[in-house]
């Protein structure tokens, strides 16, 4: 399996001499780059990347607060710090990265660290599925199976979990778009898109539209086809 790497550095010299590196390392391969810490959410949802190499002083968010973001947001990835600067060493360990890389780079220790983060992924064969959503100044991760539904109200699309809403500037389409196919997402309306992890069950009316009530209580109402195809999953 060919892994797929994203490259982050703020000076091209340097994302030019890992693509270099990399390019004659078979099983990988670089999807993406970014030259600031700001550009990395959009492209780890966009791209899907499962290595992500990173230096730690850029303009934006640093190294250090994507590699916190990544764990706080759950993001099953390879994270390698590529760096001229060694004193953040144990600030980077603390955060459970895989490897902490010193410049100049050796190519045969690039090799070994990005060998064992495919070690590691294939132990770990959670699939990556996650969303960046925009949240004020920065963009916040959401795996997808912690998203129980999203409906458009008053222009905004709202995205509901377990323990929050985020209001998000987007239409329903684009939030489509975004996720792809997702066998357990429905279009229960115009207006919603559900997860059908979360149904607890579905009242049907003489019309053929329903009511679906999720495990939280939630209800949402479903059209005719809607209806016929939540009947079929179950």
């Amino acid at each position: 399996m060919t892994l797929r790497i994203l490259v982050v550095d703020d000076e091209a010299p340097a994302r030019e001499r890992l693509k270099q590196i990399i390019a004659g390392i078979p099983g990988y391969e670089v999807v993406g780059e970014a030259q600031n810490g700001n550009q990395v959410a959009e492209l780890v949802a966009t791209l899907k990347p499962q290595v992500v190499l990173l230096d730690i002083r850029m303009p934006g968010l640093s190294g250090l607060d994507l590699a916190d973001l990544f764990a706080k947001q759950r993001q099953h990835l390879g994270v390698i710090f590529v760096t001229a600067y060694d004193q953040h060493a144990v600030d980077a360990f603390d955060l459970d990265v895989d490897d902490y890389i010193t410049k100049p780079i050796r190519p045969s220790r690039l090799e070994r660290a990005l060998g064992r983060v495919r070690e590691r992924l294939q132990v770990d064969s959670e699939p990556v599925r996650t969303l960046a959503i925009p949240v004020l100044d920065q963009w916040v991760f959401l795996e997808l199976k912690d998203v129980m539904y999203a409906v458009v109200q008053s222009g905004s699309l709202d995205i509901h979990t377990g323990d929050r809403v985020y209001y998000v500037p987007w239409t329903l389409s684009q939030l489509e778009e975004k996720m792809g196919h997702r066998h357990a997402f429905v279009k229960a309306n115009r207006q919603t898109l559900v997860n059908l992890s979360y149904a607890h069950s579905l009242a049907i009316n003489e019309s053929g539209t329903g009511l679906l009530k999720l495990q939280n209580g939630d209800r949402i109402a479903t059209s005719r086809t809607a209806t016929r195809l939540i009947k079929s999953r179950f």
